[in-house]
Order: C-alpha cells, then structure tokens, then sequence
C-alpha cells in the first residue's frame, strides 16, 4: 500500500482545527499554577486547537503549556508534566525554545547535543517534537514534526511503502546522531513525501497518525 493513493485525502485534512477538549479536573498540577488558572478562566474546560497554540509562539510560557495541554489532555502517565513544570525545568525549556524560535532552523547535531546537556526531566521525542513543530522550527531545513509513540507505533507496523526505511525507529534512539533510524531520518521522509503530494508535511503526520492503524 502507497500514501500517495490517499493524496486527496491528505490535501484536505484540516491540520489547523485538529483540536482537543481539555479538562480542568484532569491539570492540577504543582508548579505553573497560575498560567494553568489563566488558561482555563473559571471555565470547567478549554477546546485548544493546533492555530491556537501557533498563534501563543510569542507567549512562551503559555505556549508552552498549552502546547502540553493539547499534546496530553488528561495530563499522561506518571509524573512527566508536573516534572517538566517546576520551575526549573520550565525556565530550561523556556530558553531553549526561546533560541530556537529566533534561529528558525537548527541542526540536528545541535539538537541532540542541547538535549543532552540540558537534561530536562520528564522531556523526551514526543514532547521536543510537539514544541518544535508548533515553533514551525526546521532541521536541518526540514520542517519539524510531531513523533510520538502512536507514530512510531504506527511506523513500526505500517504496509505503506513509502515509509517502509523507518522501520526500527524507536523512542530512546531517536535523538542520537549515530542512530540508524532516527528524529531527522523521520523528517526526511515525511518531508519526501509531502514534496511529492504537494501538501504541507504536518498534513502527512496528521493521515499517519489518524488513518494509519486502520489502513492494510
């Protein structure tokens, strides 16, 4: 099976209003309390959407919440959010997508290399990728994209032809240079075939991550 023969499919899938509801209920949270009440303005819940976060990427504190909210609506597993919230794991990710906004396009040993040092706890693949791609930032001139477990899953046990080389990837050696398969590999093929539809790559991650458990 080929991705192209779902290109119509693909072109009008509608990125920007891809939305979730969030619940108060579900973000108590120990740190950020204040940006989380802002947020939710005594309303029992928010609908935040793909534009709306885009549209905070001047805001940074919000939008890195926001960012989260969309991302895990019921908060996740474990502790990773309220890890990643202290303050001092906020105030790391705040500077580094605040680099990242103003150099637009980074490369991939940069990456891995402020991944490394910063040691943020509770940050891993699916939240990094979930803030670059709402920074519309690009590496290695690729516009990033969202991988997370559901992609890889869904990479690992596709049919489709076209994404046949990821085969592999996984979380824990997704942001290592001498990976075989790794974050940049991912954004060179979905880019790939994104060039090839003519559509914007976010709208082929979009079809993978919708459509691609139930497509044999």
């Amino acid at each position: 099976m080929r991705i192209d023969e779902f290109g119509k499919l693909i072109e009008h899938l509608p990125t920007e209003v891809n939305s979730f509801r969030i619940y108060e209920k579900n973000w108590k949270v120990q740190s950020q309390q204040e940006i989380v009440k802002n947020i939710f303005n005594n309303k029992d819940f928010v609908q935040i959407s793909r534009n709306e976060i885009r549209s905070e990427v001047n805001n940074i504190n919000v939008f890195i919440i926001k960012t989260l909210m969309w991302g895990y609506p019921t908060k996740g597993r474990g502790n990773n959010i309220n890890n990643l919230l202290t303050d001092e794991s906020f105030n790391k990710i705040s500077k580094l997508l605040l680099k990242y906004k103003a150099l637009e396009n980074i490369t991939f040993n940069e990456l891995v290399n402020d991944f490394k040092f910063n040691k943020i706890k509770g940050l891993g693949i699916s939240t990094l990728s979930k803030f670059l791609y709402f920074l519309e930032l690009k590496v290695e001139n690729k516009p990033c994209l969202i991988l997370d477990d559901r992609l890889i899953d869904i990479i690992n046990n596709s049919s489709f032809e076209e994404i046949n080389d990821l085969k592999g990837i996984r979380r824990e050696y997704s942001l290592k240079t001498n990976s075989k398969i790794n974050y940049l590999n991912f954004l060179q093929s979905l880019n790939h075939i994104a060039e090839k539809l003519n559509v914007k790559p976010e709208k082929v991650e979009m079809f993978l991550f919708f459509f691609g458990k139930n497509l044999y």
